[in-house]
């Protein structure tokens, strides 16, 4: 089965992570630390040799600390 995309490709991919995610979070962070954030980790998963190996969780609501 292959997973639904919410962009055609790593470019809108990234531009979107860029343009729409960053600032919201750098926002976010800056309201709550008072400082700004950084785009320092994007995964990646290219392809993957066994089916259903790998699962990504996105959670709508602050977890953790």
């Amino acid at each position: 089965m292959i997973a639904p995309t919410i962009v055609p490709d790593l470019e809108a991919a990234l531009r979107r992570i860029r343009e729409h995610v960053f600032p919201w979070e750098d926002a976010r962070v800056r309201e709550t630390m008072g400082i700004g954030t950084q785009m320092s980790k994007v995964l990646l998963i290219e392809r993957e040799w066994r089916a259903d190996r790998t699962t990504v969780v996105l959670v709508r609501a602050p977890i953790g600390i």
